[in-house]
């Protein structure tokens, strides 16, 4: 997985909330937007993985627990995704 800048990972966040979750729509609209930023193609799995990055962004001691309580991400999903 790719190493995004805090600007990239927050400008994803605003786009996925403007579109209530919707990340294929998100994924669209960010790519028109950031035609300049580098840009992977998401499958529906791997939307899970931005949201997890983006949460360790803004709360790097974040629990897998407690992000599986308020996100509704599995733990061990959690776990996978290197950091």
């Amino acid at each position: 997985m790719a190493d995004y800048s805090p600007n990239e990972i927050v400008d994803m966040v605003i786009v996925l909330r403007e579109w209530h979750n919707n990340y294929n729509a998100a994924a669209r609209l960010y790519a028109e937007h950031f035609r300049d930023r580098r840009r992977r193609e998401y499958n529906e799995d791997d939307a899970r993985v931005v949201t997890i990055l983006a949460v360790i962004h803004l709360d790097p001691h974040v629990s897998s627990r407690q992000v599986e309580r308020e996100v509704g991400i599995p733990r061990r999903t959690f776990l996978k995704v290197p950091n």
